[in-house]
């Protein structure tokens, strides 16, 4: 690993760093990653990089925004039942943030300026195309809110074999599907 930066050719773009930035969070974690790792890595002097982003929380944002624009979000004309739909949304945001345990605490505790609030968006849409009212949504978004924010945080990162992933993973979505039923049980109009 570099500890100058190294010269390079071509200018920096927002993509580039956000690559980076990633790659030093999956090898050491939110604590490993500095500004001057990251301007290392990018082969940049120091400045350059405060140049594109403010600082680590500025950037920190940037990441969290990119992995939350990987999700796939169901259209607004997708004629399926509002469970399958915002089932399909939470395993997909689950599958992007797996593996990124520190992040998604980060994100926790970043939520107002890091939360992605075009897939709240289109989830309190789904929800109120069938026919859940503003106090039913709250109540069923909280709940799958925390449960899915539980795995993230702690789930995915206690084991490493994929046996017990692929077990943890089938627990993880039958528990989403019990607290779907119960949304659509005691929430649904």
């Amino acid at each position: 690993m570099p500890t100058t930066p190294l010269t390079r050719a071509g200018a920096l773009s927002e993509n580039e760093i956000l690559g980076v930035a990633l790659s030093i969070i999956e090898e050491q974690g939110i604590d490993g990653l500095t500004m001057r790792q990251l301007s290392n890595r990018l082969g940049v002097a120091l400045g350059a990089t405060y140049h594109h982003v403010k600082n680590k929380d500025a950037l920190l944002v940037l990441v969290a925004r990119s992995l939350f624009d990987r999700v796939e979000i169901p259209a607004f004309d997708d004629p399926r039942d509002w469970s399958d739909q915002i089932r399909d949304v939470l395993l997909s945001l689950t599958d992007v943030f797996a593996g990124q345990s520190d992040l998604a605490a980060w994100i926790l505790h970043h939520f107002e300026e890091a939360a992605p609030s075009e897939i709240m968006i289109r989830m309190r849409g789904i929800l109120a195309n069938a026919g859940f009212g503003p106090d039913a949504t709250e109540v069923a978004l909280n709940s799958l809110f925390f449960y899915v924010a539980g795995m993230l945080v702690g789930g995915y990162t206690m084991f490493t074999d994929a046996q017990t992933t692929r077990e943890l993973r089938r627990t993880f979505e039958r528990g989403l599907d019990i607290i779907l039923t119960g949304i659509r049980v005691d929430l649904q109009p």
